[in-house]
C-alpha cells in the first residue's frame, strides 16, 4: 500500500519529477480517493471491487464497446477501472500540475515509468478474480471481444496483430505472477450498524427523485428511493444518466440511510460506493451512462429495517461535482448472471 522505493528514489530510472511529491515513503496509497485514507478503506475498496460489486463477468471487465457506438462514459468501466485503478492514477499525478500530468492524466500517464507496472497490477488482479470462487461464469464469449485486435511491433520490429482471444491464457506469453497473500481484503468485514436508521425521519429533509434530478453535483444530493422490496432485499442502485465533462478530474460518494450516527467515511457502513473519473479527451461528446451498485451487502451492514419500503440517497461531491451531472436515479431488483 506504499509507492515502492525503487520509483521513489531522484536517481533511479524509475523516478519521475511529474508525481506527488507528498506520496513518497510513508504515504499511504488511497485507492478509493475517499476522504479518511485507511488500511481499512483499502482493503474494504478491494473486497468491493473484486467481489461484492463484481456479480458477472461484465460487472468486473465493463460493458461492451462495440465498433460504431459513440465513446462510453466512465460508469461502463469495470469495477476496477471505476475504483482502485484510476485510484493510483489520481494518487500518483502531480496536483500541482494544469491536468495532474503525468500520471493522473490518460494523455500523459506513459510518460511515467510507474504507468507499466500498475497496469501490469492491474492484470495480475484479474487472474486473481478469475480463481475466486463465484455462482457465475467468468468468460466472455462474445467475438466481438476475442477478436479484438491490436497492432504491435515485435522484438524484430515486425508489425504484428494480436487478438484479445490471444491473450485470454497469459502464460501463453511466458510469465507468472509471483504468488502474493489475498486474505486481508479476501477476509475483511466492514464495521456494522447495530440500530437501524430511521428512514421516515431522514426523508423529511430529502428530495424525490423527481424533485431533485437532473441536476448537476455542485452540491450534495440527498434523495428518497423507493425499494421493489421491503428490508434485506436483492437489489441494485442505479445512478442513472451521469454526464462528464472528460477533461476533469472528478470524483464523488454514494451513502444509503446516512444519519447523526454514520461517520463519513469509505469503511462506514453506510457507504454504498465511489466514483472516480482520470482526466481525459473524447473527440465526441461521450454517451450518457448508469452506475451500477449492488445493495445486498450494504443491507445487510446497516441493518436495514425489514418494514423499509424507501431508502436515503446521498450523493457527495469530493472533486469538480459541478462537471458532472445526473439524470436519475432508481432501484431495481438484482438479476444474477446467467
Amino acid at each position: 500500500m506504499y509507492m515502492p522505493p525503487m520509483f521513489s528514489e531522484s536517481y533511479s530510472p524509475l523516478y519521475d519529477c511529474n508525481r506527488d511529491q507528498t506520496h513518497y515513503g510513508d504515504a499511504l496509497v488511497d485507492l478509493s480517493f475517499s476522504p479518511g485514507v485507511s488500511v481499512d478503506a483499502n482493503l474494504n475498496q478491494m473486497q468491493q471491487e473484486m467481489i461484492v460489486q463484481s456479480d458477472s463477468a461484465v460487472a468486473f471487465m465493463g460493458q461492451p464497446y462495440r465498433a460504431g457506438m459513440p465513446p462510453p462514459g466512465n460508469p461502463l468501466g469495470g469495477t476496477a477501472e471505476r475504483g482502485s485503478h484510476g485510484g493510483i492514477h489520481v494518487w500518483t499525478g502531480n496536483p500541482n500540475n494544469p491536468f495532474r500530468e503525468n500520471l493522473g492524466n490518460f494523455y500523459s500517464a506513459g510518460r511515467d515509468p510507474i504507468f507499466y507496472c500498475h497496469h501490469a497490477n492491474v492484470d495480475r488482479m484479474w487472474t486473481v478474480w478469475e480463481r475466486l470462487p463465484a455462482d457465475y461464469p467468468k468468460t466472455i464469449t462474445d467475438p466481438d471481444f476475442l477478436n479484438a485486435a491490436f497492432l504491435f511491433y515485435d522484438e524484430k520490429r515486425n508489425l504484428v496483430r494480436v487478438t484479445v482471444r490471444d491473450c485470454l491464457d497469459y502464460t501463453r506469453l511466458g510469465y507468472a505472477y509471483e504468488a502474493s497473500d489475498i486474505s486481508p481484503w479476501l477476509n475483511y468485514s466492514p464495521t456494522q450498524r447495530v440500530v437501524p436508521a430511521n428512514v421516515q425521519q431522514l426523508a423529511q429533509t430529502a428530495q424525490t427523485a423527481a424533485q431533485a434530478f437532473p441536476a448537476t453535483l455542485a452540491e450534495t444530493i440527498r434523495v428518497v428511493v423507493p425499494k421493489p422490496a421491503k428490508g434485506k432485499a436483492d437489489e441494485v442502485l442505479l445512478i442513472q444518466s451521469i454526464v462528464t465533462d472528460s477533461s476533469e478530474l472528478i470524483t464523488f460518494d454514494i451513502y444509503v440511510n446516512d444519519d447523526e450516527n454514520s461517520y463519513d467515511s469509505p469503511t462506514s457502513a453506510e457507504h454504498a460506493g465511489s466514483f472516480t473519473q482520470v482526466p481525459h479527451r473524447s473527440r465526441t461528446a461521450e454517451a450518457p451512462s448508469d452506475l451500477r451498485i449492488i445493495l445486498t451487502e450494504l443491507y445487510k451492514n446497516i441493518n436495514i429495517a425489514d418494514d423499509d419500503g424507501v431508502v436515503v440517497v446521498t450523493i457527495v461531491p469530493r472533486t469538480n461535482g459541478g462537471a458532472v451531472t445526473i439524470g436519475g436515479i432508481k432501484i431495481e431488483t438484482r438479476v444474477p448472471a446467467a
